[in-house]
């Protein structure tokens, strides 16, 4: 059986041959019989006058039980979004205990927090894996959250010569990484064949490597 391409984070819920999409929808949102889902609260959703944390979580507790929801999140903090910084650590620590309760990895939404986000994954010390998505650092960066156990996903910014990942992708290990979509037009397979490139891998081999970075981290 050929090696899937794995797409981390995506926002397109058709099936698509060849490619594992994990999709990411919101709280609120209905589960679907069929595919692999993360599930979490937004940190943009913590406007008062929209969410009620506490409701929202208890949704949210029941849903990450659904064998279909493979991940927690996404989830995090936006240092450029108005809500508080402390409203946003504490929604964020309360998805950090339900994806050690359940079992399944975390995906992060982190916007000038990485700083914020390795301090809670310091307090937590949590067993399950923590994926950093749409991450475009440069090699410092990378470093700092690779060397305390934070797996990043990388998007549509490696296609793009200028981009802070497309100079220092090289310098990441591959046990390291993953690969997503998001809500860009670029397909996975444009993201895969680039790497490939930068790393002068085949895309296949590629492919393996990423897929066991799936199976180590996505045990359940």
């Amino acid at each position: 059986m050929e090696t899937p391409f794995i797409n981390l984070h995506t926002h397109v819920k058709a099936s698509q041959p060849g490619i594992v999409n994990i999709v990411n929808i919101e709280w609120d949102q209905t589960v679907p019989e069929t595919g692999f889902y993360s599930v979490g609260i937004h940190p943009w959703a913590l406007d008062p006058h929209d969410l009620d944390p506490k409701t929202a979580l208890a949704v949210l507790r029941e849903k990450a039980q659904n064998s279909a929801v493979v991940a927690i999140g996404e989830t995090g903090i936006d240092k450029c979004h108005p809500t508080s910084l402390l409203q946003q650590t504490a929604l964020f620590e309360q998805h950090v205990s339900l994806s050690e309760q359940v079992g399944k990895p975390l995906i992060i939404h982190a916007v000038r927090s990485y700083g914020e986000v390795l301090s809670v994954h310091k307090k937590h010390r949590p067993d399950q894996a923590w994926i950093i998505h749409g991450f475009n650092g440069n090699t410092e960066t990378a470093d700092q959250l690779t060397r305390d156990g934070i797996l990043l996903s990388i998007g549509k910014d490696l296609l793009h010569a200028e981009t802070k990942i497309h100079k220092s992708l090289k310098y990441i290990s591959l046990e390291n990484i993953f690969f997503e979509t998001d809500v860009s037009d670029s397909t996975i397979v444009e993201i895969y064949e680039t790497a490939a490139s930068l790393l002068g891998f085949s895309i296949d081999g590629l492919k393996e490597r990423i897929f066991a970075n799936f199976a180590r981290c996505f045990k359940n």
